[in-house]
């Protein structure tokens, strides 16, 4: 990979925790609420040419698989986000290239819907 590859900029971020625990509404649901881990420089991909349709409560979206590939970050985890721009990508599968802990590929799903961002 080269370095001209790398050409943007995203934050990797995670759920907020208060003592550890994700927060909870009077009603037992997660509160997602998320925060900025840090900053990374990425080659931002489509793993194929065909977006998705599914649904979710009664309401259809779409989504596309992505791989992001990031110099090696310790501490990544399927649990956190990616955010570039407007866009965010929920970590699906982490892949350490080689395992020489040089390079990471995190297969994302991209979502079109404000709401699935909260996933």
């Amino acid at each position: 990979m080269s370095i001209g590859d790398l050409r943007n900029k995203i934050e990797l971020e995670r759920l907020k925790t208060v003592a550890g625990e994700v927060p909870q509404d009077n009603t037992g649901r997660e509160i997602k609420d998320w925060e900025k881990w840090r900053d990374a420089w990425a080659k931002i991909a489509p793993m194929s040419g065909a977006a998705r349709f599914a649904q979710v409560a009664d309401q259809p979206y779409s989504y596309m698989d992505t791989v992001i590939t990031i110099r090696y970050v310790e501490g990544v985890k399927s649990t956190m986000r990616v955010k570039h721009g407007d866009d965010y990508y929920s970590i699906e599968a982490i892949r350490d290239l080689n395992n020489r802990h040089v390079t990471l590929e995190l297969i994302c799903k991209s979502w079109n819907d404000a709401e699935e961002n909260n996933r």
